[in-house]
């Protein structure tokens, strides 16, 4: 998982992105909320024995950079592929 380590609002990929709200608050304020949130979602699943892997932005102008272009799960199918599985998901 990325933590969001400079969060705001993107101007660019908010116009076809629906979940996106212009809101008047700071950058600072929002980046803290977030940090706090996602670090909140990493306790959650490690406290369910889920290994989480963490990554850092790493420039402070890439606030989408904690949502991935593309990503992958791998799943153990036992009697189909080689008892191997990973399934990509595309974003946009």
């Amino acid at each position: 998982m990325v933590e969001p380590t400079n969060f705001y609002f993107d101007k660019q990929t908010a116009g076809d992105n629906e979940f996106m709200h212009d809101q008047e608050i700071s950058t600072e304020k929002l980046t803290k909320e977030v940090k706090e949130e996602h670090q909140g979602l990493v306790k959650e699943i490690e406290s369910n024995g889920i290994t989480v892997m963490k990554y850092f932005q790493m420039e402070d102008d890439l606030p989408n950079s904690l949502f991935p272009n593309n990503w992958i799960s791998t799943h153990k199918c036992e009697g189909i592929i080689e008892d191997r599985l990973v399934c990509v998901y595309p974003m946009e």
